[in-house]
């Protein structure tokens, strides 16, 4: 069930009462399990695939109760905005027009108050420095995608103008590194709740990041563009029994060669963001890879193998014995021992489509 489905008063479901409820449900049915969407911000259409970025929460997500309890928000406040009219539905307009002027009250009550913390929380997440400056620049072009946006030179992250816009939009990188920081301090202290009930989090990674994303935006070179930074391919799905047509995404392909030169440290990267700080992993997280194309049966049988014998590493289990970050141990190995052959296989076929679903536990 997705965050937000849990019930709430203030349009989407939170990181409140609520979550930990249904936790407490969870536990007390004998569950050990709560499968979630994608936890990232949302974007135009607000799919939870489609985020600005890989590594951030959402914004939405952040209970206000619970920033009243800290002093943050006033009853009043809270009160005074209209959060939707349907119980059984999110209205995403409304809360894109009302729930950030709320929260920018939040953040200009505590950054101040909190800022040896939010200092702490940055350096401990190198991703949030491109990720919020982004977002301020994203905001001060009126929402635009990055690929729109009338300066060139920030479009194209020139030296010059990454640190002109750092200074003219101090206070909004400030808010929108502070919403950061409040989604993952009420984040970790619900994992742990859940943790401590004996209930584990199955988080949802999908493979693609939006086009129009801190990450893309921030290292281009990671991805299939051109001169310009547009998209030379992007992603999609073949007709199949679900549409005969076939899905576009829009979603740019990875430079695979480069990444294998670079020893997949985005990839390493990511994957170790998707445990979040300040609460530990139970287990390792495994890759489960589909490939939407020909060969998929060789491709899935390459993958489900690879994945076995990196589980059955003595190095591994070790590894764990000693607390040591083993998912990125196992996830290096299934890169290089499953993931290449399968890009291989990939570049010898007409359309390459390469569609993939990473499935953590936490």
């Amino acid at each position: 069930m997705p965050i937000f489905s849990l019930p709430s008063p203030y349009g989407i479901g939170t990181l409140g009462e609520e979550a930990y409820r249904f936790v407490d449900f969870l536990a007390k049915a004998g569950q050990r399990y709560w499968q979630i969407l994608p936890v990232g911000p949302t974007s135009y259409g607000d799919s939870p695939y489609q985020s600005p970025s890989a590594y951030a929460g959402n914004p939405y997500f952040i209970d206000l109760d619970l920033l009243k309890e800290d002093g943050l928000l006033t009853e009043e406040e809270i009160k005074s905005f209209f959060w939707g009219g349907d119980p059984f539905r999110v209205d995403y307009g409304t809360l894109y027009e009302n729930r950030y002027p709320l929260l920018k009250k939040a953040y200009e009550r505590g950054f101040e108050r909190d800022k040896d913390q939010v200092n702490a929380f940055a350096r401990e997440n190198a991703w949030l420095s491109d990720y919020a400056l982004f977002m301020a620049v994203k905001k001060h072009f009126q929402m635009k995608s990055w690929q729109e946006w009338p300066d060139e030179d920030i479009r194209m992250r020139k030296a010059e103008a990454i640190n002109r816009y750092r200074e003219d939009l101090a206070d909004e990188i400030g808010f929108y590194t502070y919403l950061q920081f409040l989604f993952f301090k009420q984040w970790n202290l619900f994992k742990a709740y859940a943790h401590d009930n004996g209930v584990y989090i199955i988080g949802d990674m999908p493979i693609y990041v939006a086009l129009d994303s801190a990450d893309v935006w921030a290292e281009p070179q990671w991805f299939l563009l051109d001169e310009k930074n547009v998209p030379i391919e992007v992603s999609g799905v073949p007709p199949d029994y679900f549409n005969e047509d076939g899905q576009l995404w829009g979603n740019p392909l990875y430079r695979w060669d480069a990444m294998e030169r670079d020893g997949f440290g985005w990839w390493i990267r990511r994957v170790d963001g998707a445990f979040r700080p300040g609460v530990a992993p139970k287990d390792l997280i495994l890759p489960v890879i589909t490939i939407s194309t020909g060969g998929i049966a060789r491709t899935i049988q390459i993958v489900r193998a690879n994945v076995i014998e990196a589980m059955q590493m003595p190095s591994v289990k070790t590894l764990r014995a000693k607390g040591v970050k083993e998912h990125t141990i196992l996830f290096r190995h299934a890169l290089k021992n499953s993931m290449i052959p399968t890009i291989s296989i990939i570049r010898e076929m007409t359309a390459e489509v390469f569609v993939s679903t990473f499935v953590a536990e936490y």
